[in-house]
């Protein structure tokens, strides 16, 4: 596959919903390429090969089949693998010495937290219930179950603990601004769209923080991405 390629079946993989993720590979190797960025070491390769497998849960016997029938050679499926981990090498090549700049750009979306939410659509029942966990007379998930159950427009439970940036702004933004242990009066997101919840745990990121630091590149990976993918969609 080549970005010329992509172009000229263009129409035919937007109408099967897939031109997008595969411009996105396309670009991903091509960046990969010109920096040569290399494949792992052989026992990182051999331990993710193996994951690979284990997941799709084949055995040896049935792997060459299961290559050939989408026409990938062994090769290839070393690239398929490998690929995550090299785009993070690649964006620490790119990014790595702009970690605290990065940091202030992208802090919103790395801080975490845990959180128990109700989200109603009528006012008077979300105070009600405010009310019943307020007094202890009931829980979230006692609440989460009979109140909120199947009904496409309600949800309920415990979040988390996960980064905010998965969540839409104006919830991010009322958990932000919670304290912990706090439970919070009913809050209007929007029309029909009442929360009440209580933060159970917040962890604001560190720009020392290994595991932040590597998020950081990826999110500034993503987005170099999207630039490119959209500049070349409206070319």
């Amino acid at each position: 596959m080549s970005l010329a390629w992509l172009q000229d079946n263009r129409a035919s993989m937007a109408r099967c919903g897939v031109l997008r993720q595969a411009l996105r590979v396309e670009l991903i190797e091509l960046a990969l390429a010109e920096a040569q960025v290399p494949l792992p070491p052989p026992d990182q390769l051999q331990s993710a090969l193996q994951a690979f497998w284990k997941q799709r849960q084949l055995p040896p016997p049935k792997r060459v089949a299961w290559l050939a029938e989408r026409d990938l050679t062994e090769q290839d499926l070393a690239l398929m693998v490998s690929r995550s981990g090299r785009w993070q090498h690649w964006c620490g090549q790119q990014w790595h010495q702009k970690h605290e700049a990065l940091f202030l750009k992208h802090k919103n979306q790395l801080d975490q937290a845990t959180a128990s939410v109700l989200r109603l659509e009528e006012e008077g029942l979300a105070r009600e219930l405010y009310l019943q966990l307020a007094e202890g007379e009931s829980s979230f998930a006692e609440i989460g179950r009979h109140f909120c159950g199947d009904h496409p427009n309600r949800q309920s439970g415990q979040w988390g603990p996960k980064p905010l940036s998965e969540l839409p702004p104006a919830l991010a933004e009322l958990i932000r601004t919670t304290p912990v242990g706090q439970l919070r009066e009913p809050h209007r997101l929007g029309p029909g769209d009442w929360v009440v919840l209580r933060v159970e745990a917040f962890t604001g990121s560190r720009v020392d923080d290994p595991e932040v630091q590597q998020r950081l590149l990826r999110l500034e990976g993503e987005a170099w991405l999207d630039q490119r993918i959209e500049a070349w969609l409206k070319g």
